[in-house]
């Protein structure tokens, strides 16, 4: 759990180097990772891949497609808990962040096709 408050916390920094403070935010939510696994915390492993994702968007280090590649890896691995159907609260924090990253709706597209196949 304090890896990924401290993931939070550098994340969300104002001070020092954006780009340093996210880089450790990073590496925080994937020590989390290790500890939050799928299987024994599938709740907190959803969360921590959802800031993981959040972080790749806000990467400012590194290749930019690889950067919103990796942020919907951990998107899509977060809605396997995170469904709209089981938590509709959580699904939508997964899903409204994406909204803001024009490279992404495409995955938020997947995604409303997804939940309106399953109503039909």
């Amino acid at each position: 759990m304090m890896q990924n408050n401290l993931g939070i916390a550098y994340k969300d920094k104002i001070k020092g180097n954006k780009a340093n403070n996210i880089e450790k935010a990073i590496y925080f939510y994937q020590t989390a990772l290790q500890v939050f696994t799928r299987e024994a915390f599938p709740q907190q492993w959803a969360w921590t891949q959802n800031n993981l994702g959040l972080a790749y968007s806000d990467r400012i280090l590194g290749n930019k497609i690889e950067n919103i590649e990796n942020a919907i890896i951990c998107y899509q691995a977060a809605l396997k808990i995170r469904t709209q159907k089981d938590f509709p609260q959580d699904w939508a924090k997964v899903v409204l962040p994406i909204l803001e990253i024009p490279a992404m709706n495409i995955l938020v597209y997947q995604v409303a096709l997804f939940v309106l196949v399953l109503r039909v």
